[in-house]
């Protein structure tokens, strides 16, 4: 039989909806840090999905798709419950920032926290705490770094747990992104940044199935990219069978295992010569380096086999900058 859920202050019996919030912590000013919370308690039973945004605080597509959700699930019509935190990193979000203020602390790498550690791994324990006692699946929204040109793309972080990593990518494929990165936390994998500490794999490594989003660009508010995102959110709710309707079907969607960063070796301004999302083969260019006069300093190929998932959003480069990040 269903039952109240409670998250943090907000608490909703079957077939309501609450607000409240996590509380984390005070600063100097003696201001509570705190995280907005979203309950949405089914009539019926079924799975609790969590749903994360902003963990980096300019990461602001995800907010929008996720209040979005809020609005139109009717919990009368819901079986399970939706938990919705909308910006997980208020104090970046509120400095319009990828990291906390206060400490300069990624909140992507500080999972799962410390009850007296740093204010951002204090934000990462309550938070996680929650997590643990209500979720049954999370998806957490990101968005692709200000120096970057990319398209949505998402991230599954397999960590030697294979039903857990099987209902993961079932969910994951639902949401109709079409460039899917699997990275093997457990294997060689030449991935740019690190892999520990982050919200969903924390949750993958204690069974709960977990991926990212990577909803268009920071610091922007991109409509397509916004609708795309709820559109995704609402295919996830059908797929665990949560409200009724026929699931959609994505046609041509690409799951890559590795992921990779292209530099460049020489100085000069860039000009790319491919797309977010385009398919290269090794020896292909991807961009061209030139200098100041006009004169061409370099063709940068790939060294293998490819699919594009960004590019370097400006023309200035130097001697080993990233230029792309690829996956295969």
């Amino acid at each position: 039989m269903n039952y109240a859920v409670s998250v943090g202050t907000a608490t909703a019996k079957p077939g309501e909806r609450a607000k409240g919030v996590i509380e984390v912590s005070r600063l100097a000013s003696g201001d509570m840090v705190t995280l907005p919370v979203h309950v949405i308690n089914g009539a019926k039973d079924g799975p609790r999905l969590w749903i994360n945004a902003a963990l980096h605080g300019n990461e602001f597509n995800g907010i929008i798709s996720a209040l979005r959700l809020v609005e139109a699930i009717d919990p009368a019509e819901l079986s399970g419950a939706v938990i919705i935190t909308p910006i997980s990193n208020p104090l970046a979000f509120y400095a319009r920032a990828r990291f906390s203020p206060q400490d300069g602390g990624n909140l992507g790498e500080s999972y799962p926290g410390a009850a007296t550690g740093p204010i951002t791994k204090q934000i990462a324990f309550h938070h996680f705490n929650e997590v643990k006692k209500n979720a049954d699946y999370l998806i957490d929204l990101h968005a692709s770094g200000v120096t970057n040109r990319s398209k949505s793309y998402s991230v599954l972080k397999y960590s030697g747990h294979p039903e857990t990593e099987k209902r993961a990518l079932d969910l994951l494929l639902v949401n109709g992104i079409h460039l899917n990165c699997s990275v093997d936390t457990l294997g060689k994998n030449d991935e740019p940044v690190p892999l520990t500490g982050s919200l969903d794999l924390e949750c993958m490594q204690i069974g709960i199935p977990s991926f990212m989003l990577e909803l268009g660009h920071a610091n922007r508010v991109e409509e397509d990219v916004v609708q795309s995102g709820f559109n995704g959110l609402v295919n996830s709710l059908r797929h665990l069978k949560m409200i009724e309707g026929e699931v959609v079907k994505h046609e041509g969607q690409v799951v890559t295992t590795e992921r990779f960063i292209v530099r460049c070796k020489r100085s000069g301004l860039v000009v790319q010569a491919v797309q977010p999302h385009d398919h290269v083969h090794r020896g292909d260019i991807l961009c061209r380096i030139y200098d100041p006069f006009g004169e061409l300093l370099e063709e940068v190929c790939a060294e293998k086999d490819m699919h594009i998932i960004s590019l370097k959003e400006d023309c200035v480069a130097s001697s080993g900058d990233r230029v792309a990040f690829g996956a295969a």
